[in-house]
């Protein structure tokens, strides 16, 4: 299924309420609306799962905008928890961020790739309620700023055998956030490479 938003669109998928949302072999592109352009919009008020499995998502988000639109955005409501598995996905060259979860999220990247993004790759963020985000087996590169990044106090990201390069930074955590490697990435090429706050061993 290819979703088109001819270059004015405010989101390919949008995901309010509901159990589930599953989004599978799908093309989500050219969603660009200087608000709230976004290829994938999952902001449950209620506990929801989100499941994208073999699906491209790209050109979406605004260069007005670029902090607030982009490409999958997991930021669930009101303190609800928000489930998020994504597989075999491609987030690339959308205007502002690849993947940014907040507020109450879990989300594992696996087998997937982020790259030429203007803004960040991938993002979590949150001060209070905790945000997790797992990078499995996947390649992030040539984004406009920062390959991971972690924000604020309740946001964590784990890495495992994947590909940081040619970001403008590679790893960044600000605002005592954590970034847990467990020693099997690579991260290199990147105009600052940073560095995890954590480094532990495969078990």
């Amino acid at each position: 299924l290819s979703i088109e938003g001819i270059g004015t669109g405010l989101a390919g998928v949008k995901f309010l309420n509901g159990r589930q949302l599953t989004v599978e072999r799908c093309d989500i592109g050219d969603f660009n609306d200087g608000t709230s352009g976004t290829g994938i919009a999952f902001t449950p008020s209620a506990a929801a799962n989100l499941v994208v499995i073999d699906s491209s998502i790209h050109n979406n988000g605004s260069a007005t905008n670029p902090a607030a639109t982009g490409g999958i955005l997991i930021a669930p409501s009101g303190g609800v928890t928000a489930n998020a598995m994504l597989e075999n996905v491609r987030l690339v060259n959308n205007n502002g961020f690849g993947l940014l979860a907040q507020g109450s999220a879990t989300v594992t990247l696996r087998d997937s790739v982020v790259s030429m993004n203007s803004g960040s790759g991938a993002v979590a963020s949150s001060t209070t309620l905790a945000t997790n985000m797992m990078l499995d087996r996947s390649t992030i590169s040539g984004n406009g700023a920062s390959g991971v990044v972690a924000q604020g106090a309740a946001a964590f990201v784990q890495l495992s055998d994947t590909t940081i390069t040619r970001n403008a930074q590679g790893i960044q955590a600000t605002g005592g956030a954590a970034i847990v490697s467990f020693g099997n990435n690579r991260n290199f090429n990147n105009t600052i490479n940073g560095a995890p706050t954590i480094t532990t061993p495969l078990q």
